[in-house]
């Protein structure tokens, strides 16, 4: 039996802590339900006007003690959340108020009375027509967000911008099928022009073109909310491990000047610049009659990141200023190239600038080089001492540029109108289009091109979840806590 119909069938009242457990200044309790108002009325003794808050005394039903002064706030249906009366105790963050405060609700004895589920006051929500499946799924992404980046990527989302957009479409779809099956229900009584239909088919053309202008401006949600992967590539004792560790303001990984100290790729999360990063530390690239099986084997492990990452950042000695390392730096030169020719974003740190004579004076030839050996930007080189923390906040902001591109992020400054749309949005789009062209493409025969009307319908109603799409919804609220 599916939740809702579990649900509908007995409507009960249900109650959670809606704040994260443990010792806090405030804690929230939330009552939804047709029972909600009963529930306060037996606990304070009164019920207060709706969407006003008021500070009462909370009693224990069995105990007749106060358990704690709280602000109360009531809403009454529709008027809420869930669309059903709900009512709000904001209490004192203790734990054995929090505590007392629950069993006090479930010691009310009010029948049909029981703690929720995860994410059933946001199922409720949406059946009861609150919020669509869009809204839902930004929002559980914009509270999974770790980032500033990964919160205003799916903002619109959250905030009804795609639900709006897609109502609309079908809204229009919805009128043109109507349109059509009208005038085909006229023909059978009278002849028609082909050219009768030709507004509605019009109508259809500029709406596949929308469309498509959409998902060509469609900014994936998934690499933001999975992080954008970061491999620090280059030679032994470049200042891999040092970077890393800086950026991640503790001791990762082990630096030591003996070549092949790091032997397996070492993984830390980090926020830059507002970006959710997987920075990994990978063994220093090296050959010679010294390398030891186990390094040879983090090599490998080395590479296998780097191909596998959205950015290659190379980092590259004070010998490569001076040349004496150019055979290593080739064979470096021509795995960086394979990662450039798979659209990679390529980023090179050259390091240890404290350590050269007249760095200043040779930055630009050396940097000329590389940008025609990597065939990467010149502004993607960067003259850094990571040891002396020297250039190292303009290749960070370098680099959020590139994840600014990869992440499809749109700035002050580059509006493009594009919405974010998660893989399974993306792809109902494109089914829709699919079908709207079907349509198209069938235009002499109106009764298959009302069907692909229908079905291009249904494909916006999966993304906003007014098409049965019960198969994605537990997986959904069941990534909100109990109390949301």
């Amino acid at each position: 039996m599916k939740r809702f119909e579990r649900i509908s069938k007995f409507i009960p009242t249900i109650y959670a802590l809606s704040t994260p457990a443990g010792r806090a200044a405030l804690s929230v309790v939330r009552i939804s339900g047709p029972s909600a108002s009963t529930v306060l009325q037996k606990l304070t003794g009164k019920i207060p006007k709706p969407r006003l808050a008021s500070l009462q005394s909370i009693k224990h039903p069995t105990r007749s003690q106060i358990v704690d002064k709280a602000l109360i706030l009531y809403f009454q249906q529709p008027a809420s959340f869930t669309g059903e009366d709900i009512v709000e105790f904001h209490l004192h963050g203790g734990k054995a108020i929090v505590k007392e405060a629950l069993d006090a609700i479930e010691q009310t004895n009010i029948p049909n009375l029981r703690y929720a589920l995860p994410g059933e006051f946001s199922e409720r929500a949406f059946y009861n027509g609150k919020t669509d499946l869009t809204q839902l799924e930004g929002l559980a992404d914009a509270i999974d967000a770790e980032t500033s980046e990964q919160l205003y990527s799916v903002s619109q989302q959250a905030h009804g911008d795609l639900y709006r957009l897609c109502f609309g479409w079908k809204n229009k779809l919805v009128e043109c099928r109507a349109l059509l099956e009208a005038t085909i229900d006229f023909s059978e009584e009278h002849d028609l022009d082909q050219k009768e239909f030709e507004p509605i088919f019009q109508e259809i053309l500029d709406l596949t073109d929308e469309m498509e202008r959409h998902l060509s401006k469609a900014r994936p949600t998934e690499i933001l909310r999975e992080g954008i992967r970061v491999a620090v590539v280059g030679p032994p004792n470049a200042g891999k491990s040092s970077l890393v560790n800086y950026l991640a303001k503790r001791k990762v990984s082990i630096v030591n000047e003996q070549p092949g100290t790091t032997r397996d790729a070492i993984e830390t999360l980090l926020d830059i610049h507002g970006f959710p990063v997987f920075l990994t530390d990978t063994a220093g690239f090296r050959k010679g009659s010294d390398v030891q099986e186990i390094e040879s084997i983090g090599i490998e492990i080395a590479k296998e990141k780097a191909e596998k990452a959205h950015v290659v950042l190379l980092i590259l000695p004070s010998e490569i200023w001076t040349g004496k390392s150019l055979a290593l730096e080739n064979q470096i030169f021509e795995l960086v190239k394979n990662y450039k020719a798979k659209n990679q974003q390529v980023h090179v740190l050259l390091n240890k600038t404290d350590l050269v004579q007249g760095a200043s004076g040779a930055a630009t030839m050396v940097r000329k080089y590389l940008h025609q050996a990597l065939d990467i930007p010149i502004s993607h080189v960067h003259e850094v001492s990571i040891k002396n923390e020297i250039g190292l906040e303009q290749a960070l902001a370098a680099l959020a540029s590139s994840f600014r591109i990869i992440s499809h992020v749109q700035t002050e400054n580059n509006d493009d109108g594009g919405y974010g749309w998660n893989r399974r949005q993306r792809e109902a789009l494109k089914e829709c289009i699919k079908h709207l062209k079907m349509s198209l493409n069938y235009a002499s025969d109106v009764v298959i091109t009302a069907e692909e009307l229908k079905l291009a319908t249904d494909e916006v109603g999966r993304i906003t979840g007014a098409v049965n799409v019960e198969s994605l919804f537990d997986i959904i609220f069941s990534r909100f806590c109990v109390g949301k």
